[in-house]
């Protein structure tokens, strides 16, 4: 198999998985009150668009972390974050945008790979509890 083979395994690998990760995200969103959404589950997708894709992911982690808060206060979960995800979701934000940075872009690229996953894991956990499916929340939000 040649590099051109690999890179597009590679990129189809990645596109899957984000996929998934943004139907997460929306499923989380959909848990939601609309009183408490602030952002449409929809608009997740919109990190898809090249080049706003970068920009927009920063807004969409700003608007979960606050429609997340108003849910888990309205519904007396309790949480230790004052922005549930936020600092995690800002993390793998910036760090992944900063892998256009030469001579550092792999290793920042890692460190937004784990930051991403472990957002990811976070996300789906709040899924989770809002969805009733956990009754332990102190395990989990903690």
């Amino acid at each position: 198999m040649g590099d051109a083979e690999i890179s597009l395994i590679i990129l189809v690998g990645i596109i899957v998985a984000h996929v998934f990760y943004l139907l997460q995200l929306q499923k989380l969103i959909n848990a939601m009150a609309l009183h408490n959404r602030k952002i449409e589950s929809s608009q997740v997708w919109l990190v898809l668009i090249p080049a706003f894709g970068f920009v927009w992911q920063f807004i969409m982690v700003n608007r979960i972390a606050d429609s997340l808060k108003l849910e888990l206060d309205e519904r007396k979960i309790p949480h230790s974050e004052e922005r549930p995800g936020f600092a995690l979701g800002i993390a793998y934000c910036s760090l992944t945008c900063a892998g256009i940075i030469p001579q550092m872009g792999a290793l920042v690229v890692i460190g937004g790979l784990v930051c991403w996953i472990i957002y990811w894991v976070k996300m789906t956990e709040y899924t989770k509890v809002l969805a009733g499916i956990v009754k332990n929340n102190d395990e989990i939000l903690d």
